[in-house]
Parts: structure tokens; C-alpha cells; sequence
């Protein structure tokens, strides 16, 4: 069910992101600049710094790690399946480096890990990529085939964007700097060219990780961007995600926007075959009881418990949480 304020043409929606970012950063201005003074608004440049300091680069491989820790677990449960994740390797290159050992038609997926930054490349053997497809539609693991070297099908690239937002949701609650936000994914690529067209001039941090999906051994290489990467470890090491100084007409222009709830009954899961069979008058069973509470998203975070009931002959909800 989801709940939309009544909108005019000239009334934008801002997102949650925007939203936390806006605040955040007004009462950093006000704290560093006091309360009647004008706050200002400062650009950062994203490429700046192209080599990051050795201090930087353990501080990028412990994070990688203890993503590596995290996802043999969530992935596990994700997939139902025995999942290891383990990194290898991780050093400073350019765009160029990350592509020359790529093959033709490589398995990828391209991202930001921050709003506007240069691009984020993850590449991954197609044992693993065929492996998780298969333990997303409910398939064996054992020998599951694998169609290397052409491009992917409309389904398989939306079953590798599906498991590759499970991925990036999970690295933005381990990265303190992506508390609130997460990294947004452009597109799955199969076609190298493409690739060498966005990154060939990136400088990058390379990482290789081991895995093994199922029984199904293979390689992921990331390519970061180090702008990107200079940005996460500044914010990290200001403690205050989102301190940039915002101007008080953006403030006002916030005041007039309008947001979208989206209140969720309940969850359920089935298989394909289940799905594929669903026809009007079917029942779906949530996993919700009609008495418990329900949640309260705003811009895919959730931010309210509350019961439901009815006012004025229409359905409502009542707030009874704050979620922090």
C-alpha cells in the first residue's frame, strides 16, 4: 500500500537521501558558522587526488574485508547456499589495467558508490554468476551450466541485478560513510566496449576476491574509482556524513517539496513456477499477522512502525515507532 501526498505540477518529491543530507548538514553550518550567520555552499571536486596514501589503502582493504565476512553469511541466506567470499589482492591502477585482462564478454555491473561520482565496475567469472542465478530460481548447484562468452539474456540481467543490489545494500551498512544511503546500480553489462568507454581514463583501486557459490569456484575483480573512495574515507574520518554547508534557499525549497510513503503489509516468497501460475483470484498469505504492526518506508528506508486502521472511510495508519 503506499501513501502519496497530493502533488501540483510545480511540487517535487525528494528522496530520504536528500532529505537526511539537507539536515545534517544545516546543523553542521549552523554549529560551525553560528546562527545568524549565512551558511555557504562549498563543491567538492570527486576526481580530486588521483593516488590514494598507504593509510588510505589498508584502511580501503580492511573495509573490503569485512564486507567479504558479512556476505558469506547474507549471501548464504540470500541463496540458500554454501557461499565464501575472501579477499585476495587489492592495489592502485587505471581503468585501462582493470580491462585489459577482461574477455570480450565479461559479466559486470556498473554502479555509483556515491550520488555523482565516477563510475564503479564489478566483474565477476561466469561460475559464479550462473551459480547464483541458478540458486535464485531454485535450481541444483552441483554442475549447474554456464553459457560463457555471449551477452546476457533480458532475465539473466535482471536475476544479476537482483543479486548484486543484495551485494551493494549489504556494503552500505558495513561502509560507515553510506549510512543512509546506498550504491545505485546503472546497468548489468555484458559488451567490453561499453566498458572501455566509461572507464578507460579512471584512476581505480583494484580488488580481486576468491569465491565459491555453491561448490562453484570463480573471481570477482572491482574496479573503485579513487575519487569515489576519497570521498567515502573523508567523510568517515569527519564522523559527520553529509557536513557539506548548505545555503538557506535550498532549505526553503526543501520545506515546499513533498515525499512519499510507502506502508508494507507484509512479505511473502514463492517459486517461479508459483508465480508463473498466479491468476485473478488467487490468495496470496503474507508472513504478517493481521494484528501485527506494520512498516513504514520512506525512499526504501524504513522509518516508522505503526497499526492500521480507517479514517473517514479510508484506510490509515497509525504511527507507534520512531525507527532510529
Amino acid at each position: 500500500m503506499t501513501s502519496i501526498a497530493e502533488q501540483s505540477d510545480d511540487v517535487n518529491v525528494i528522496s530520504q537521501e536528500e532529505l537526511d543530507s539537507l539536515f545534517q548538514s544545516l546543523e553542521a553550518a549552523r554549529q560551525s558558522a553560528g546562527e545568524d550567520e549565512p551558511a555557504e555552499v562549498t563543491l567538492y571536486d570527486f576526481r580530486r587526488g588521483s593516488k590514494l596514501s598507504p593509510d588510505q589503502m589498508r584502511d580501503i582493504n580492511k573495509g573490503l574485508e569485512n564486507l567479504t565476512r558479512v556476505l558469506r553469511r547474507t549471501l548464504g541466506v540470500y541463496l540458500n547456499a554454501a557461499v565464501w567470499l575472501e579477499l585476495q589482492a587489492l592495489s592502485q591502477g587505471t581503468g585501462s589495467q582493470y580491462l585489459s585482462n577482461m574477455p570480450d564478454h565479461p559479466i559486470a555491473i556498473l554502479f555509483e558508490l556515491l550520488p555523482h561520482t565516477p563510475k564503479a565496475v564489478c566483474q565477476m567469472d561466469a561460475s559464479l554468476a550462473y551459480a547464483a542465478m541458478h540458486a535464485m530460481l531454485g535450481g541444483q548447484m552441483d554442475g549447474c551450466e554456464v553459457y560463457a562468452g555471449r551477452e546476457l539474456s533480458v532475465i539473466e540481467a535482471a536475476l544479476l541485478q537482483r543479486f548484486w543490489r543484495e551485494i551493494l545494500d549489504t556494503w552500505a551498512l558495513t561502509q560507515p560513510a553510506l549510512e543512509g544511503t546506498s550504491p545505485k546500480i546503472i546497468e548489468v553489462v555484458s559488451n567490453l566496449a561499453q566498458l572501455d568507454v566509461e572507464l578507460r581514463n579512471e584512476q581505480m583501486v583494484l580488488a580481486l576476491i576468491e569465491g565459491n557459490i555453491g561448490g562453484n569456484e570463480g573471481r570477482i575483480w572491482m574496479g573503485l574509482p579513487a575519487g569515489a573512495l576519497q570521498m567515502l574515507l573523508r567523510e568517515e574520518s569527519e564522523g559527520n556524513k553529509g557536513s557539506r554547508p548548505i545555503s538557506a534557499p535550498l532549505l526553503r525549497e526543501a520545506g515546499r517539496s513533498r515525499v512519499e510513503l510507502r506502508v508494507v503489509l507484509g512479505h511473502c516468497t514463492m517459486w517461479l513456477s508459483e508465480f508463473r501460475g498466479l491468476r485473478e483470484g488467487a490468495q496470496i498469505q503474507l508472513d504478517q499477522h493481521v494484528d501485527d504492526p506494520v512498516s513504514i518506508y520512506l525512499a526504501g528506508r524504513k522509518k516508522f512502525v505503526g497499526r492500521t486502521g480507517v479514517r473517514r472511510g479510508r484506510i490509515a495508519v497509525e504511527i507507534t515507532q520512531v525507527v532510529s
